[in-house]
């Protein structure tokens, strides 16, 4: 069973593994949450490993920390969270981001999908795993939190989107060359000795979507509903919801590329031009099985402005993963 309780600090929300509820209503405005993102930043990169030994005992065993966070990520709503291995277990060297979520084109769908729809965002870009160089088949992907308000200081439920490029990842010189979706291909298999350790954290995170969505869930699919079922002027739910299948983010062309070695210093903003980084949003309507017909439509663009390595965005920064279908 996970546990947890709600605590404030300032004014910032955050959950611990301290109690028997899961706190539904915690909210907090985006302003609040960049401030605590941005406010340790690292005097240098460091190196989350992922090794069995963080695993903790297998199967239903209470010590199982695997599935005890799998089981933690579906089921709070906290947009921070002190992780009580002090890292992720899945994706723990991660950079993070400031920006906005813009819908600039007219679609069928609801929400934070609609025309006009400019909300705050906070993201953390990362990799599975711990290899993080060029040389590292990288399993690159992308979470967004998106503030369902126009006003930052606004405390609101927020929403969150997950992509990934793939889930064994693939060696490439640039990641910015990745497209990421909520549908992810499997891609390259994992080195030979990181075999184990990617079973396991398949096996347990399998093993509690199945728990909290169904035994017919597709693992790889992260359903977007959410998203679409959000006023994006008001954060209410919405009465009538149309959500596309897939979402996709792909870079700019006109984004030059940076060779760096580390994904996180490819991706810090201030060494763009503009110092920004822009991403097209398309989305697509489906049978999941059917990715590879979509028809995509493009409707806006994710804009991510300011960028930081920090230990919040690396050991406290939580999303909320939706469950499968």
């Amino acid at each position: 069973m996970t546990i947890f309780a709600s605590s404030t600090v300032g004014t910032v929300t955050f959950a611990n593994d301290a109690s028997e509820q899961i706190d539904q209503s915690i909210k907090n405005s985006f302003n609040d949450i960049q401030s605590a993102v941005f406010s340790d930043p690292y005097d240098a990169l460091p190196k989350y490993k992922v090794t069995k030994k963080l695993f903790g005992k297998s199967g239903d065993h209470p010590d199982n920390h695997v599935l005890r966070a799998a089981r933690r990520s579906m089921t709070s709503t906290a947009d921070l969270f002190d992780f009580p291995l002090g890292q992720k277990v899945f994706q723990p060297n991660g950079i993070c981001f400031a920006g906005h979520w813009l819908i600039e084109s007219d679609s069928e769908y609801t929400g934070l999908f609609e025309e006009g729809t400019r909300v705050p965002v906070i993201a953390r870009a990362s990799v599975a795993l711990g290899g993080t160089l060029q040389k590292h088949k990288r399993a690159f992907g992308m979470a967004v939190k998106l503030f369902p308000h126009p006003n930052p200081d606004l405390p609101v439920k927020t929403a969150n989107l997950f992509v990934m490029n793939s889930l064994g990842g693939v060696k490439t010189q640039h990641v910015l060359d990745l497209s990421m979706d909520n549908a992810p291909a499997l891609g390259a298999l994992p080195p030979m000795n990181k075999w184990g350790t990617m079973l396991r954290l398949q096996r347990d995170f399998a093993k509690a979507d199945r728990e909290l969505s169904g035994d017919d869930s597709e693992i790889a699919y992260r359903p977007v509903d959410a998203l679409a079922n959000i006023n994006s002027r008001n954060g209410n739910a919405l009465e009538t919801v149309y959500s596309p299948t897939w979402v996709r983010l792909s870079i700019d062309k006109h984004i030059p590329k940076m060779d760096q070695d580390d994904f996180r210093n490819e991706l810090r903003v201030n060494q763009y031009p503009e110092e920004k980084l822009v991403w097209h949003i398309d989305v697509a309507a489906g049978e999941i099985s059917n990715k590879k017909q979509a028809r995509w439509q493009r409707i806006g663009r994710l804009e991510l402005t300011s960028s930081i390595t920090s230990k919040t965005c690396d050991q406290r920064l939580h999303f909320q993963h939706p469950l499968g279908q």
